[in-house]
């Protein structure tokens, strides 16, 4: 039986790196002061689950990346099932993650503005034993 792996609409927003202040302004708004402000509005409704295995854990801003930890509840063997029933290889996965990603925060208009004024947002998935699936970073909006 095929089981879906990416039937659930992502949510949004993780992230590392250091961010210099001037980088904040980039087109003279505060993004920074904009990725805190969206990160204070998620941050009281986690953890929140997104799909049958997914759950939204955390959301962290450095600089004028705003991002989110997305934990799949499922370890190595369950996830190599999956690809397997789905025939897709991890590429597959990560390249369905990343397209996913970029719809969900182009497709909501406050993380699009929020992007589109110089910020970034950062997704970190993972398996519930903290292997590493993929960190798409968005940094444009297509069209």
């Amino acid at each position: 039986m095929r089981r879906p792996l990416l039937s659930m609409p992502l949510l949004l927003l993780c992230a590392s790196g250091a961010q210099a202040s001037e980088d904040c302004k980039p087109k003279d708004v505060d993004v920074c002061a904009t990725a805190r402000t969206l990160q204070q509005g998620l941050a009281p409704q986690l953890p929140l689950r997104i799909g049958e295995t997914m759950i939204m854990q955390d959301a962290n801003v450095d600089g004028r990346r705003l991002g989110i930890v997305v934990v799949w509840q499922m370890n190595d063997a369950e996830l190599q099932q999956r690809l397997t029933d789905n025939l897709m290889t991890m590429q597959d996965l990560q390249s369905n993650l990343e397209e996913q990603t970029v719809q969900t925060a182009c497709g909501r208009p406050e993380t699009a503005n929020f992007i589109q004024l110089g910020g970034e947002i950062q997704y970190t998935y993972r398996l519930a034993n903290g292997t590493p699936l993929h960190e798409p970073v968005i940094s444009a909006c297509p069209g």
